[in-house]
This record gives C-alpha cells, structure tokens and sequence, in this order.
C-alpha cells in the first residue's frame, strides 16, 4: 500500500467589512421583513452593538481547509478546476473524488457553514461528503474558489433564514419575559438578544 500527501494553499481575499457595512445590512434586513416597530428598536439595536465591535476591531475571517476540499470535489466534478494548485495534479485529484461520499478527513465538527454547504452539492450534483458532524456555531466565513453561484446564493438564504429566525426568536423571548417578570424593566433588550441562538440553528440543520 502507498501512500501520498499533497499541499494546496490557498489566499482568500478577504472582503472589508466595516461598521457601516454592518448597519447598511440591518437597514436592508428591517426593510426586507416586517417586524412591529417595538421589535424593530430592539433588532437595531442589537445590530449597533455588533457594529460598535468593528469601530474598535477589524473584521476578520477565513476559508476553512473543509470547505476548500468541498470547493475542488465540486469543481473536479463539473470539470471547472482553473486555479493554478489544483490543475496541476488535476488527475490526481479526479481519482480522490471519485469516493462516495466524498471523505473530508477533520478531526472535529465543522461549523454551521461549512455543515450546511456539504448538503448543497448534493442537491445539485449528486455530492455527498462524509464530515464529522457539526458544533453549530456560526463564525466569520469566506467561501472557498469553485463554488458555483447557484451554490453560493442557496448558503446566502440558508444564512438569512437562519438571522430572521433568531431575531424572531429572541425578540419573542424578551416581550415573553417583560410580561412574565416583576423586573423586566431592569433587563436591556440588547443584552437579552444574544445571537446565535443555538436551538434555532439546529433546526436549520435538518434533512428537509
């Protein structure tokens, strides 16, 4: 039995992500759903408290080495390999992915987006990835080269449905409470918003 190693890096462009842009997408997201204008004042607040954190510290996010391999399964897949790293042992590539599933070998449990982005390929290319199983938590995320669009605007939405869910949910949570509570008043709305919320998350991750 032999045995081969190969190292692919890979550089994201990491997009700038500033306060402004934080507040420029609560604006489009209290625009887009409709929330009572009680609710609305707790929900941007809360997004002024995520975009006071980048007044101080910048935005910072990486390309996880899972999703990369997802990416290259894709892309050898629908024949669409074009970076430099990959074409070069394109063949050698081809006959790894041609496992199926497609074993994507971490140690742990990957994060929502990389979790969420393994069932996409399968819808739409018949992919399928053997992973961990994941931990929920939703962290800062640059999709990896040879994703197609169609894939990236599926993830977008499974994002969203995920924000809107959590703000209903916690914003549910905080009128419950001001009318369950002696001492609601005492409680800050923005405080009490703690996103992610976990359950809510877990929810999305179910086979539909």
């Amino acid at each position: 039995m032999q045995l081969q190693a190969y190292m692919l890096s890979s550089k994201p462009a990491i997009p700038e992500v500033t306060a402004d842009t934080v507040r420029g997408f609560a604006r489009k997201f209290l625009d887009h759903f409709e929330f009572p204008e009680s609710q609305r004042n707790n929900v941007s607040s809360a997004f002024d408290q995520l975009a006071k954190k980048l007044d101080n510290t910048p935005f910072d996010a990486a390309e996880h080495a899972e999703a990369t391999i997802m990416a290259l399964a894709y892309a050898n897949k629908d024949g669409t390999v074009t970076t430099d790293p990959a074409a070069k042992f394109a063949s050698t590539l081809q006959s790894i992915f041609q496992a199926n599933p497609v074993p994507v070998g971490i140690s742990k449990k990957c994060c929502f987006c990389c979790h969420k982005l393994a069932s996409l390929p399968e819808q739409r290319a018949g992919l399928k990835f053997a992973l961990q199983g994941t931990h929920s938590t939703v962290f800062p995320w640059i999709p990896p080269a040879g994703l197609p669009y169609e894939v990236l605007v599926e993830l977008r939405l499974a994002l969203l449905r995920v924000m809107y869910d959590t703000v209903n949910t916690a914003v549910a949570e905080i009128i419950r409470s001001a009318q369950t509570s002696p001492s609601a008043d005492s409680v800050s709305p923005v405080d009490d918003l703690r996103l992610p919320k976990v359950d809510v998350i877990r929810y999305h991750l179910q086979p539909r």
